[in-house]
């Protein structure tokens, strides 16, 4: 199968694309334009030629494909690590803005986690969406066993994670720390 510049062109105008994403298809772009010129149809030790130039063309432009049609691995919108210290159920986190740019699920994953009294099960976890002026509703709910709590792809808005509980006890019995909270959305 091949693709001409200008189809590589058009696909990249119809898409919106995260400037990695873009970054790579125009550097596999150019490459296919070198090899397309006859920079890589030289005879070289390996014997080379043409048939070496054809190869590199159909790799490439396999890869300009992969990235125009999305099937390239997603890159998250956004994203922040932080760490927990001390906090009782009812506590909020610092909130972000997801603009729905990707098909990313957001996510929160903790690390390092422990309590100063008793033992650490999970963390009931919720996520909730900002409103202005109006109760924040919970879009989402898990509970956290010291891993990766994936709320999936989000409408576009302002979001944050509030802990609700400790092992199930929504009353403070104990502190929780974690050592590392990666937000990616």
């Amino acid at each position: 199968m091949i693709i001409t510049e200008s189809e590589v062109d058009a696909a990249l105008e119809q898409h919106a694309y995260s400037s990695a994403r873009v970054g790579a298809v125009l550097w596999l772009r150019r490459d296919l334009q070198r090899t397309s010129i006859g920079l890589g149809a030289q005879p070289g030790p390996g014997g080379g030629g043409p048939m070496r130039a054809s190869r590199i063309a159909a790799v490439a432009t396999s890869a300009v494909v992969i990235g125009v049609l999305g099937i390239a691995p997603a890159f998250a919108e956004g994203g922040y690590d932080s760490s927990i210290t001390a906090w009782l159920p009812g506590k909020d986190s610092s909130d972000w803005k997801d603009n729905n740019r990707d098909s990313v699920s957001t996510s929160v994953k903790f690390s390092g986690c422990s309590v100063d009294n008793g033992r650490f099960t999970y963390a009931g976890l919720q996520l909730k969406k900002a409103r202005a002026g109006l109760p924040d509703p919970v879009v989402n709910r898990d509970n956290n066993y010291c891993d990766t709590s994936s709320f999936g792809d989000k409408a576009a808005g302002t979001y944050y994670f509030h802990y609700s509980n400790l092992n199930g006890q929504d009353t403070g019995v104990a502190f929780l720390s974690v050592r590392l909270v990666a937000v990616r959305y």
